[in-house]
């Protein structure tokens, strides 16, 4: 449940106080400080402990309020988080006549100055809606759907080189200090989805040490797997060149490890994938290594 913080001028008190109580109806946990300051608190104190907690800040515009020191420090205090993130933390509401400040002059704002109604719709389905896009992804989570784009193989391959593969299925659990995906993935040609599931490659499970995945892009989260593989000599397998089936002529086995680095963006979960496979010493291919790009949808 998001947490909003009600930033407002003791002149705009009425209205305040018909926001929070119509947001707290709608499911929207809201710092109000009626509700929230008690005799003897630290005013300063609880306020910047509402706002370290809040999600967002909704601020009410009005003349009293654009010149009342106590509520520019307030939603001055998130508007940077919003260039760090790239996300939206503070909602500008018009509640009355008076000058936008300039940092607030590009944001959309909901106006109730003479349709509450509407005024307070816009506002929750905005609250609605950057929440779901701030939401992180936890322990829960299931990817619905997405897709693999190999951009680039070690040795040279051409016939790799942008293939496509699905995502068809993935979920997230809590393992020990971090989170634990499980992803099912089927590869769009046939020869290289044969060898997929001959090598365990077709559902990896890869654990990360973070409790949730960033939406930072400057400090994605990393996810990582390793596991061993084993194909048997006169196993048969679909040849990618010439679409046959042919038998290996040997024993082939390795190690196959993967590191995926992704962040959080509108809904889906964005990033780059790189593989390295080892082959045994006594083969004579030392091994491959992959990279890509993913992009896959969650639903929380």
């Amino acid at each position: 449940m998001s947490v909003v913080f009600l930033s407002h001028s003791s002149a705009d008190k009425t209205l305040a106080r018909r926001i929070a109580v119509d947001l707290s109806m709608s499911g929207v946990s809201v710092w109000f400080d009626e509700w929230e300051i008690l005799v003897g608190h630290s005013i300063s104190q609880r306020i910047e402990r509402g706002l370290d907690d809040a999600d967002f800040v909704v601020v009410l515009l009005s003349g009293p309020s654009v010149t009342s020191g106590w509520v520019q420090k307030e939603w001055q205090s998130r508007i940077g988080d919003e260039a760090l993130s790239h996300g939206v933390h503070v909602l500008p509401v018009l509640a009355g006549v008076c000058e936008i400040p300039r940092l607030l002059r590009d944001k959309r704002y909901a106006d109730m100055r003479t349709d509450y109604e509407r005024g307070f719709a816009d506002l929750l389905s905005a609250l609605q809606t950057h929440a779901t896009d701030k939401r992180p992804v936890s322990a829960g989570a299931r990817i619905e759907s997405g897709r693999i784009v190999i951009e680039q193989m070690y040795p040279e391959m051409p016939i790799f080189t942008g293939l496509i593969n699905t995502i068809e299925a993935g979920c997230f659990e809590r393992s020990g200090t971090g989170l634990r995906a499980h992803v099912q993935i089927v590869a769009s040609h046939i020869a290289m989805h044969e060898a997929n599931v001959e090598l365990g490659l077709d559902r990896m499970t890869l654990v990360s040490d973070s409790y949730v995945i960033s939406t930072d892009p400057t400090a994605p989260t990393e996810f990582r797997a390793s596991r061993d593989f084993r194909l048997e000599r006169g196993r048969r397998l679909t040849d990618i060149r010439t679409g046959r089936k042919v038998a290996l002529p040997m024993t082939v086995s390795g190690s196959a490890a993967t590191r995926v680095s992704c962040v959080v963006e509108e809904g889906a979960i964005v990033g780059e994938f790189f593989e390295e496979i080892r082959y045994a010493p006594h083969l004579p291919m030392p091994g491959i290594s992959l990279r890509g790009t993913f992009r896959a949808v969650v639903a929380l």
